[in-house]
């Protein structure tokens, strides 16, 4: 039902085991399930959805292998833990190291204007 009225979207995420993946690039990575709450998963406050949207397209477009700056090592638990609620594949993950302009700010940030 649609509203004015604010909303967040939660997944229960599971409250005991681990989140595991190996890295293609880091090697294996854990965490803990415990680390993780009910709250919105969203890294970025104007899309609270935004952890549900990437797997559901990624899924939806069969995506095998992703690759992504370190900064979204954090958004693989509960991403992993969608996946693994809707009966999905999860993919391959390969973490890359941010790449900074002079500036110090990450690219493409840096050459945004």
């Amino acid at each position: 039902m649609l509203t004015d009225e604010p909303c967040v979207v939660r997944f229960a995420n599971p409250q005991e085991g681990s989140v595991i993946f190996d890295d293609q690039i880091r090697g294996p990575i854990e965490f803990s399930n415990q680390e993780l709450d009910d709250s919105d998963h969203s890294p970025y406050r104007w899309s609270p959805t935004y952890n549900f949207c990437v797997v559901v397209d990624d899924w939806d477009m069969a995506i095998t292998h992703v690759i992504r700056g370190e900064d979204h090592i954090t958004t693989r638990r509960a991403q992993i833990n969608i996946l693994k609620a809707l009966n999905a594949p999860v993919p391959v993950y390969a973490h890359v190291s941010m790449i900074n302009g002079d500036d110090g700010k990450n690219f493409p940030s840096a050459t945004a204007q």
